[in-house]
């Protein structure tokens, strides 16, 4: 999800804060039992105008990768770009 116009963190943190609550939530499947899924947001903060968008996205890949490698209990802090 791309936000623009955001012009403080807190901003960023209480919409993603709202989505991990909507989909913290059980639901029903049909035919199935009850169903919860975990969810984790990376915020990522681009202040250079300059940066393309294409720069941007392979930039939040590499860092999902980076993540994905380290596992779920890692709190990386990524040099601002």
């Amino acid at each position: 999800m791309l936000l623009e116009d955001i012009t403080h963190p807190d901003d960023a943190a209480r919409v993603a804060e709202g989505i991990i609550a909507d989909l913290s939530k059980s639901f029903q499947l049909p035919q199935s039992d009850d169903v919860q899924i975990g969810v984790s947001i990376g915020i990522s903060l681009i202040r250079n105008t300059q940066t393309t968008l294409k720069c941007y996205w392979i930039t939040l890949i590499r860092r999902y990768i980076t993540l994905k490698i380290m596992g779920a209990a890692a709190l990386p802090i990524f040099p601002k770009t």
